[in-house]
């Protein structure tokens, strides 16, 4: 059997090693311990696309919660409450329901419901802020990091390698066959050479110095980081999205709450580039705009205390633009074979992350020699 060494212990490598596993490969996932990435700050939310303001995006969207809906039911924390979409203008919400009479979300079976100033405003987090209205849209909140946890114990079960205790370092190539040997990892005080067919990176935010120095240039992507506010109690009963707050630059964003196990999750909207993983300092001025912005939207916050964490992301040029949609980079980047690089979007899209991971022709030309020589 082919053998895979996936770096990375988030969401997206976790996908990743469980499709290649049921696809023939013996799977090995290395990562420095749980609780980092952002799979593990603000990745907890399962979009239906309804967010979105781009048709592909949405029905993407939707059709991974259907794809995907039987391996993530057991995960929906608590009842699976319909998610609240508010504006404090009116011209948004009509917006946003021209869209999706456009797009015919309800030919996709997606169903939003439209709810009145007062529903809204019984919210006690958003009294004061004055909503023009809002929606009803299928999205939930999952629990990723139990999803991670229970499909690291099958593959575990099923003979696979979960090291939770690695951190990887490089890869390993033959520089006159340009493929794939093996990756370095440490172990503790140990440096260890696991030979594999396979390696894909999907570290996230660690990506970036894996590749570096495995001797590869850095493609055309970016790191930043971003601020997570954690409130103490379920201060909404589901997902709660104010969809046109303003932020400095006069530009209309989303802010949202995320119940989350007793706690609320409020994520910013906007960015630092960093250029290295220790830089994980809040920034004043991003800290001061988000407090800015969530107060618009849900005055009542304001006399309640936060814990402030930093989410690092990995995105592309140009813009540093949300990298929504995942992207795989392989031979066509650093010209070898057996080496994957994937940049996480969304957690909706990661299993079909891991579907693109196995359908990439370097990895269809592993099994396929595998199978030869078997």
């Amino acid at each position: 059997m082919p053998h895979a060494f996936v770096a990375g212990g988030g969401v997206a490598a976790t996908a990743i090693g469980r499709t290649l596993a049921s696809n023939g490969f013996t799977v090995e996932l290395g990562f420095p311990g749980y609780g980092v990435g952002s799979t593990y700050t603000n990745q907890k939310w399962k979009h239906s696309g309804l967010l979105y303001p781009n048709q592909r995006l949405a029905r993407k969207a939707w059709d991974e919660m259907q794809n995907e809906a039987s391996e993530l039911e057991r995960f929906i924390v608590g009842s699976p409450r319909p998610a609240v979409f508010f504006a404090l203008n009116s011209e948004t919400l009509t917006q946003r329901e021209d869209w999706w009479r456009e797009w015919s979300v309800d030919s996709w079976g997606l169903p939003y419901k439209r709810l009145s100033v007062d529903s809204v405003a019984s919210l006690d987090v958003i009294k004061g802020s004055n909503p023009a209205g809002g929606f009803e849209v299928p999205d939930y909140v999952i629990d990723f990091p139990a999803l991670i946890r229970a499909i690291h114990s099958e593959l575990h079960g099923e003979g696979h390698d979960i090291s939770s205790q690695s951190t990887v370092e490089s890869v390993v190539h033959d520089k006159q066959t340009r493929t794939v040997t093996g990756v370095r990892v440490r172990l503790g005080d140990q440096r260890l050479l696991k030979a594999c067919d396979l390696c894909v990176v999907a570290a996230g935010a660690w990506s970036k110095q894996i590749i570096e120095a495995s001797g590869f240039s850095w493609p055309d992507l970016i790191l930043r980081k971003c601020i997570v506010l954690v409130f103490e109690g379920e201060l909404v009963p589901s997902i709660t999205t104010c969809l046109d707050i303003r932020r400095y630059t006069g530009e209309l964003k989303d802010v949202t709450l995320v119940p989350f196990h007793g706690k609320t999750l409020a994520a910013g909207t906007g960015f630092v580039e960093i250029h290295s993983m220790e830089d994980l300092t809040p920034d004043p001025f991003e800290l001061e705009q988000l407090r800015y912005e969530l107060y618009q939207a849900f005055p009542t916050l304001a006399e309640k205390p936060y814990q402030v964490r930093i989410c690092v992301k990995t995105e592309k040029r140009p813009g540093g633009k949300p990298n929504v949609a995942p992207q795989i980079r392989g031979v066509e980047t650093f010209g070898v074979n057996g080496l994957l690089l994937t940049v996480p979007g969304k957690a909706s899209f990661m299993f079909d992350l891991a579907r693109g991971v196995l359908a990439r022709e370097e990895v269809q030309d592993i099994t396929n020699r595998s199978t030869a020589t078997g």
